[in-house]
């Protein structure tokens, strides 16, 4: 699954649990549960590029697109969008 699958994901236990829902009917796990193993999922895909980062990005005034349209700075981290 890519990014956006596991953003998909990781959006629709938050909403659940922010709306009072615990406990995910198909799992019987807790929704922040799913949250979390998301969130790491999504980790792996970025920082080490596992997968198919099929995210949505903002582009520099192109609206959204697939590819990240940015340069990294200088420093480590640093990037310019």
């Amino acid at each position: 699954m890519g990014g956006g699958g596991w953003g998909g994901v990781l959006l629709r236990h938050l909403g659940a649990g922010w709306w009072g829902s615990d406990t995910d009917l198909e799992s019987g796990e807790h929704h922040l549960s799913h949250v979390g193993a998301c969130v790491v999922m999504l980790m792996v895909l970025v920082y080490e590029g596992r997968g198919e980062d099929d995210r949505l990005v903002l582009g520099a005034g192109e609206g959204l697109t697939t590819e990240a349209q940015g340069t990294q700075g200088e420093e480590e981290g640093e990037f310019e969008i």
